[in-house]
């Protein structure tokens, strides 16, 4: 396994970990703030300055490249609060 293919799984993982379900899958811009926020959801990410409290986000750059590279069919969310089908 090479950098690139390291590289590519993390922007994956990253992805899975961020809060995305109930956005807008559609709009880029609105997507790549979710990545920037990681598993900090966004009631709650950046609320005292823009470094998120939680450690899995990502950096514009990040969000950009990963865009670039994948789309983002679907997202099931764990929050419990759901009910039924996200």
């Amino acid at each position: 396994m090479n950098v690139e293919a390291i590289y590519r799984f993390l922007l994956q993982h990253v992805a899975a970990e961020s809060y995305i379900a109930s956005h807008d899958l559609s709009s880029l811009e609105a997507l790549a703030d979710r990545l920037e926020d990681g598993n900090n959801r966004t009631e709650f990410a950046g609320q005292s300055s823009r470094i998120p409290p939680g450690k899995t986000f990502l950096s514009s750059a990040q969000a950009d490249d990963f865009l670039k590279r994948f789309q983002i069919l679907d997202q099931w969310s764990d929050d419990p609060r759901r009910r039924g089908n996200v």
